[in-house]
């Protein structure tokens, strides 16, 4: 919500802070910002820019955490090579996982992606 300004005065550099607090927890929906974040490079005034290496480091960490919406995230990065080399079954595998706990699109997609790398 600081990240954002939702509900309050916008300070990414305090929405930092608490996110660097709960990375060093191995919070899986911290990690998941913070992936998203070194994706779109959305923190601005803060030393979070736009990386691919970190937001695949921190989508793995996610997702081997248990966030659905990491093992989404990791499976974008290994579909489109973000940080990564392109792996269509590692993305499969991921995808289907989400899709398996109701991320019901992720398993569509993960068919696709197993139809597609036949």
């Amino acid at each position: 919500m600081l990240a954002e300004g939702i509900g309050v005065k916008k300070d990414p550099a305090a929405a930092l802070v608490i996110l660097r607090e709960l990375e060093v927890k191995n919070n899986a929906g911290a990690l998941r910002l913070l992936s998203y974040y070194h994706y779109w490079g959305a923190l601005k005034g803060t030393e979070v820019v736009k990386d691919p290496a970190k937001t695949f480091a921190y989508a793995r960490r996610a997702a081997e955490a248990g966030d659905l919406l990491g093992q989404v995230w990791l499976g974008r990065c290994y579909e489109h090579g973000i940080g990564t080399e392109v792996n269509y079954g590692l993305a499969a595998r991921y995808f289907r996982a989400a899709g398996v706990r109701g991320a019901k699109k992720s398993y569509i997609e993960a068919m696709q992606l197993i139809n597609h790398a036949k």
